[in-house]
């Protein structure tokens, strides 16, 4: 049970580091960019990568109460 436990947190980390450098990269074009359409699909983008991340922050809050 503990290991499992052990190894479901580590791929959530995972997860969320990938979708956290995303993130940063998403804000980083956003910066750049001058183009009103492009900005609204960076944001799009950006609102998916939030998403994810709070499902993923959510379930493994969600683990530790069970």
């Amino acid at each position: 049970m503990w290991l499992t436990q052990s190894i479901d947190q580590q791929t959530d980390n995972q997860q969320m580091e990938e979708l956290r450098k995303q993130e940063d990269e998403l804000w980083h074009k956003m910066g750049e960019v001058k183009d009103e359409k492009q900005r609204e699909k960076l944001n799009t983008e950006l609102q998916e990568v939030q998403g994810k991340l709070n499902t993923i922050y959510g379930q493994m809050k969600d683990k530790k109460t069970e």
